[in-house]
């Protein structure tokens, strides 16, 4: 059974405020919390080739690379179309 007392107490600031920017550090806590120490053993592996406009801007290669695929959406909020941001 998974017992990670850090993960729980983020768990339960995030359900507990809506202010967007100690949210947003709560995921980004969250993230690390289950690459460090993941609560399950992923058997497979999702390889996924992505394409994206290059007047997209934004995206970093590392969140594209991002651990179990969940890095490339972890901040959509900063993408923006050059010229429009």
């Amino acid at each position: 059974r998974y017992n990670n007392p850090d993960m729980d107490s983020t768990l339960v600031r995030l359900k507990k405020t809506m202010d967007r920017e100690k949210r947003k550090k709560d995921i980004f806590k969250l993230q690390n919390i289950m690459y460090e120490d993941p609560p399950a053993v992923y058997l497979t592996n999702n390889y996924t080739i992505v394409g994206v406009h290059n007047s997209i801007r934004g995206i970093t290669k590392n969140l594209v690379l991002g651990h179990g695929g969940m890095g490339f959406y972890a901040e959509l909020e900063n993408w923006y179309i050059e010229g429009k941001k």
